[in-house]
């Protein structure tokens, strides 16, 4: 009979910690930013720093957390909107590149720019 006898558990073992995930192996770092432009009043735009996307994010947590950092900023009239949060990213490098064509068409289409440093994602 297969698979029975004294070598039968160690081969059992060793395909069972195959298939099975190893605990505490790290995600993948991804990466990401967040922009917001309104075309009107002002045309302004919020673009953030490149950040390492924490392992929980999702892409309505990071929106609502950058909209709230924004408007922290003690104006007398929050900004109503929605921001985008990029977050697919495999390199900072690639999410860079991205932002940066991003800022730059925002300045051509004659936008108020502001980078925003400080915020940092929710973990």
């Amino acid at each position: 009979m297969q698979g029975k006898g004294p070598d039968a558990a160690p081969l059992l073992l060793t395909v069972l910690a195959l298939m099975t995930p190893a605990t505490g192996l790290a995600e993948v770092a991804r990466f990401g930013y967040c922009a917001w432009a309104s075309p009107a009043p002002g045309r302004e735009a919020f673009v953030s720093a490149i950040y390492a996307v924490p392992a929980k994010a999702n892409s309505v947590r990071l929106a609502r957390s950058f909209a709230d950092y924004i408007n922290a900023g003690g104006r007398d009239q929050p900004r109503h909107f929605t921001p985008m949060c990029f977050k697919e990213f495999d390199t900072e490098e690639a999410a860079r590149s991205q932002r940066n064509q991003e800022v730059g068409g925002y300045r051509e289409r004659g936008f108020t720019l502001q980078l925003i440093g400080g915020w940092t994602p929710p973990q």
